[in-house]
């Protein structure tokens, strides 16, 4: 099991380093990354809508009430 994990280790570090220098070296690579980033934004925000109006919604009748008693 060490020795596996002796194996591992320099493999794993040697992709995350190369990964890192690729994401400096080149702005396609980057942009990708961004837009996958900007489109789960985009998607959290759609599926957050709802909850969204669901709450707005009796704040808004409670602060419309409290108007209407001042």
């Amino acid at each position: 099991m060490f020795e596996v994990l002796l194996m591992l280790i320099p493999i794993l570090a040697v992709c995350i380093i190369g990964f890192t220098i690729a994401m400096i070296l080149s702005p396609k690579l980057r942009g990708k990354m961004m837009s996958s980033q900007i489109k789960a934004a985009k998607y959290m925000i759609e599926e957050s809508e709802e909850s969204i109006a669901d709450i707005a919604t009796p704040v808004g009748n409670i602060a419309v009430k409290s108007q209407k008693r001042l």
